[in-house]
């Protein structure tokens, strides 16, 4: 029996934790922070989570998935698990190690569901903790599902990547660590090192800033949201194409030749195909589901404080242009006036800060300078 705790009960977490315990051979628990209580209260009532007869899932079947515990102790859900996967937005990741450090136990491994450039923040700020517990940090390119949770205890499943590249820091562990993993998602296909779920492969960061700058007055003035993906131009795909470009450039200053461009990402996840990136969209499964504003701005901080900053400093320090994508965070940052710049992730954050491409290269694949 494999034993799984997740952290975070929000759309991610609640679908991860109902199709892994669809599975015959999987105990999973979820953990949540106290002050979110209520997401999980009809877990604890139901003891399980309904997936919807609609849903789309890895484990092949649908129905009610019986949990083996829902808490906010993370005494009762951390210590006793095989692999911890981490489900929150990038902005809370460091919070949600912290809580539940002091619970973490020697040959865990913590995953983080999303890249985000997670794994070399966290042991930037953790790394006595991770070392002294002997963990193992990892991180996903990205969520498994699309999914919308409903009340009380529903998820829905729209769809799974059927592809899905995990690194660990350091990244000469990658290989050990996802075996282990796939035996949660067979989709879980290992890579060198973060510098692949981050900068080689494509994923969350790819599409939503370019996609709404054409179209930003639209969902945030008029319509506060919209059918995001099914409102796609060719001037975001313009944008994208210029974004893949830029990413390449900096790809090459650390040795690496070739990128997993956007149009590719979206055929080997998805299978959506297109003449563009923007029409591949607009006939995807991704094109029905409405995005308030608010979410897009979650999605939007997240995704140019988490990805597009930390890529215009590492392109900076390695040497790389970077015009298209420093322009698309200063021109979203006086739309919706934020400061943008003061919020992203640094070097300094990264543990990178004034390394060389030889120091930078050894710090991710074998956690040493």
């Amino acid at each position: 029996m494999y034993k799984v705790t997740i952290v975070g009960s929000g759309a991610a977490g609640t679908a991860i934790a109902g199709d892994l315990a669809l599975k015959d051979n999987i105990q999973v628990n979820i953990f949540e922070l106290e002050k979110y209580q209520d997401n999980i209260t009809s877990f604890q009532e139901y003891g399980g989570i309904e997936v919807t007869d609609n849903s789309k899932t890895t484990a092949g079947k649908t129905g009610f998935a019986k949990l083996n515990k829902a808490s906010t102790n993370p005494d009762e859900v951390i210590g006793e698990a095989d692999v911890i996967m981490v489900s929150v937005p990038a902005m809370h990741h460091e919070y949600f190690f912290e809580t539940i450090s002091p619970y973490l136990k020697a040959g865990q491994i913590v995953l983080f569901n999303t890249g985000y450039w997670a794994c070399l923040r966290i042991y930037k700020k953790y790394k006595d903790i991770i070392k002294s517990k002997g963990i193992k940090i990892a991180e996903s390119l990205i969520m498994p599902y699309l999914s919308k949770r409903f009340e009380p205890n529903k998820i829905r499943i729209y769809n799974f990547k059927r592809t899905i590249p995990v690194a660990t820091l350091p990244g000469e562990n990658s290989d050990e660590t996802v075996k282990f993993l796939k035996n949660y998602y067979t989709q879980f296909k290992a890579v060198p090192n973060v510098l692949y779920t981050n900068i080689v492969f494509g994923g969350n960061p790819n599409v939503h800033v370019q996609f709404s700058l054409p179209i930003l007055g639209y969902m945030f003035d008029r319509f506060k949201g919209c059918k995001f993906y099914g409102e796609t131009t060719l001037q975001g795909s313009r944008l994208t194409e210029a974004f893949d470009r830029e990413k390449g450039e900096i790809a090459k200053k650390l040795g690496i030749n070739k990128i997993e461009t956007t149009p590719e990402m979206l055929d080997n996840t998805y299978g959506y195909k297109g003449k563009t990136v923007g029409e591949a969209l607009r006939k995807s499964d991704h094109s029905e589901r409405y995005s308030s504003r608010e979410a897009m701005e979650r999605v939007l901080n997240e995704d140019i404080c988490y990805s597009f900053i930390p890529l215009v400093r590492l392109g900076e320090l390695l040497g790389a242009s970077t015009p298209v994508i420093k322009s698309m965070v200063e021109l979203v940052s006086v739309m919706l006036d934020k400061d943008y710049w003061g919020k992203g992730v640094t070097l300094e954050n990264m543990g990178l800060a004034n390394l060389n491409k030889e120091e930078i290269l050894s710090y991710i694949n074998k956690g040493v300078i």
